[in-house]
C-alpha cells in the first residue's frame, strides 16, 4: 500500500506541473517583430566628436522619428540613418554609460559606451598654408593664411618676390597686406622672429578678366561689405559672387584686382541671379529689392570705393564713374511719390555725373544717358526669378556708343551714345571694372549673384573685338 500510495503521489505532482507548465506558455505575448531592437554599438568606446554606430534593425530611414541620449544626458545629433543602423555623433557632455535610443515613443537601449579623454594634436607648424587671392596687381589686399603668427605687425616683414608689402594687420592665423608697386610674379616670404618661411608662388593679374567657368577665392577679386565668393548649391560645380544676400540694408561691391584698359573699347559679359525676394511684414507692393550694377570707375579710393545703400545699388556716391544698372525696384518715399523718377520696377540704365564728371555719380534718372521703359522695351525680362533662373548680360563699348543686351544676343535692349572720357578721367585710358549691388532699407531684398565673368578689352582702340 505504501508503494501505491508513492507511486500515486509522483504522478499527481508530474501532472501538476505539466498544467502549470502549459498555463504559463498560453499566457505568454507573441514578440512584436516590427519594434525597434539595439544588437550592438560600434566603437565602443570613443571621445566628443567622434561617431558611433548604433546598429540592429527595424529603425527605418526617418532621422525624426529618433532620440539619442547618452547616458540620460547629452542629447546626440543624428548623421544617418537605416533600417538597420543609426549613426551619431558624440556630443559635448557626454558621460560614460547606455545610449538611450527613443522611437516613436519606445525607449531601448543599448551595451555601455565609454567616453574617452580626446587625443591630444599635434601643434600646427609654423608658416604659410595659403596666399589668398594668389593672383595679384598693385595696391590689392591680400591674406596670408597660416599658423602661429601672433599678433604684432612690427614683428613681421612679408616680401613679394623680393619686395616688401605693407602689412595693415596680424592675427595668429592670418597677415592682411597690401601688394606693393613694381611687383613681378614670384614667391610670398615672410620673415618672423629671425625665421624665414616661404609661401606659395602667386601670379600677376592680366588685364582682362576670364572667369568663365565661376569665380574662386584665388580669382584676383577684391570684395567690399557684403560681397564674398562662394560655392553655390544651386547649380552644382559653380563657384560664384555673391554681392548680397537676402537680407535688408546690405551693400556688396566687387572689383577685378587691377585696372583694365577701356577707353579704346571692350565687350564684357556676365551670368547673374536676382533671387529669395522679400519685403517686411505688412508692406506691399512689389517683392524683392534693389538690384545691381557693372561700374566702371577711378575713384581715389580705388579698390575700396563703395557707394550708398538701398536704391543707390551701392554705387551712387562712388566718384570718376559711369554704370550700368540692372534696376529691380521702383522706389518711392514715405508719401508714395517716385523720388528717384525711376521709370518701372524692372529696367536697365546707364548712370553718370554729367554735370561734373569728377563728382559722385547719382541713381536717380536726371543722371541717366538712357534707359528702357515699358513701351520701348516691353518684353524686357524680369530680373528677379528664383535659385535655378538666371540671365545673361552682355556690355559692348566702342567709343561714341555703348550697348547693353539682356539674354538676346543679336538686338541690345539699350543703345546709348557716349564717350567715356567725357564722363571720368582715365588712368592711361585704363579704370577698375566690377559690380555693385543692395538691398532696400526699408521696402525689401534679394540675393543677388554674379556667376561668370568674361571682359576683353579692345586691341585697336576701335571698339571691342576688332
Amino acid at each position: 500500500m505504501k508503494l501505491f500510495s508513492h507511486f500515486s503521489n509522483s504522478i499527481f505532482a508530474l501532472a501538476m506541473v505539466a498544467i502549470l507548465f502549459a498555463g504559463c506558455k498560453d499566457d505568454e505575448s507573441p514578440v512584436d517583430e516590427s519594434l525597434a531592437v539595439i544588437t550592438s554599438i560600434d566603437p565602443i568606446n570613443g571621445p566628443v566628436g567622434s561617431e558611433v554606430r548604433i546598429i540592429g534593425r527595424n529603425f527605418g530611414e526617418t532621422a525624426g522619428d529618433h532620440t539619442v541620449i547618452f547616458n540620460g544626458g547629452s542629447q546626440a545629433e543624428i548623421t544617418a540613418v537605416t533600417n538597420e543602423q543609426i549613426t551619431v555623433t558624440v556630443p559635448e557632455g557626454a558621460t560614460t554609460g547606455k545610449i538611450n535610443l527613443t522611437t516613436l515613443g519606445r525607449t531601448i537601449s543599448s551595451p555601455v559606451f565609454t567616453v574617452t579623454a580626446p587625443e591630444p594634436q599635434p601643434e600646427p607648424e609654423t608658416g604659410i598654408t595659403a596666399v589668398q587671392p594668389n593672383q595679384v596687381a598693385e595696391g590689392m589686399t591680400v591674406r596670408i593664411r597660416g599658423n602661429n603668427f601672433g599678433d604684432a605687425v612690427s614683428d613681421h616683414v612679408v616680401t613679394f618676390n623680393g619686395t616688401e608689402a605693407n602689412i595693415t594687420s596680424v592675427t595668429d592665423n592670418t597677415i592682411t597686406v597690401v601688394v606693393p608697386a613694381n611687383v613681378t610674379g614670384g614667391r610670398v616670404v615672410l620673415t618672423m622672429g629671425g625665421e624665414t618661411y616661404e609661401g606659395p608662388e602667386f601670379t600677376i593679374l592680366e588685364e582682362n578678366v576670364d572667369l568663365s567657368q565661376g569665380f574662386s577665392m584665388d580669382a584676383g577679386i577684391a570684395t567690399i561689405g557684403s560681397a564674398f565668393v562662394y560655392e553655390d548649391q544651386a547649380v552644382e560645380g559653380i563657384t560664384a559672387l555673391r554681392l548680397t544676400p537676402e537680407k535688408a540694408d546690405r551693400v556688396g561691391v566687387a572689383y577685378y584686382g587691377t585696372r583694365i584698359p577701356v577707353e579704346g573699347g571692350f565687350e564684357t559679359t556676365f551670368d547673374f541671379r536676382i533671387a529669395r525676394p522679400g519685403r517686411p511684414e505688412g508692406q506691399t507692393g512689389e517683392v524683392g529689392a534693389e538690384g545691381l550694377a557693372f561700374i566702371i570707375q577711378n575713384d581715389p579710393a580705388g579698390l575700396e570705393a563703395r557707394g550708398h545703400r538701398g536704391g543707390s545699388l551701392g554705387y551712387a556716391g562712388i566718384t570718376n564713374a559711369v554704370a550700368i544698372e540692372f534696376d529691380a525696384y521702383k522706389n518711392t518715399n514715405e508719401n508714395g511719390d517716385n523720388d528717384m523718377k525711376d521709370p518701372n520696377g524692372n529696367h536697365i540704365s546707364v548712370q553718370t555725373n554729367h554735370a561734373n564728371r569728377f563728382g559722385p555719380i547719382f541713381a536717380e534718372k536726371d543722371y541717366s544717358l538712357g534707359y528702357t521703359t515699358d513701351e520701348s522695351n516691353p518684353d524686357l525680362p524680369a530680373f528677379i526669378g528664383n535659385e535655378t533662373s538666371s540671365h545673361t548680360a552682355k556690355i559692348v563699348y566702342t567709343p561714341g556708343t555703348l550697348q547693353v543686351f539682356l539674354d538676346d544676343m543679336t538686338t541690345p535692349a539699350l543703345e546709348v551714345e557716349m564717350t567715356l572720357t567725357d564722363y571720368m578721367q582715365l588712368t592711361e585710358g585704363k579704370a577698375f571694372v566690377g559690380f555693385t549691388a543692395a538691398t532696400g532699407v526699408n521696402w525689401g531684398w534679394a540675393s543677388h549673384d554674379i556667376l561668370n565673368w568674361t571682359l576683353q578689352p579692345s586691341t585697336s582702340g576701335t571698339g571691342a573685338g576688332e
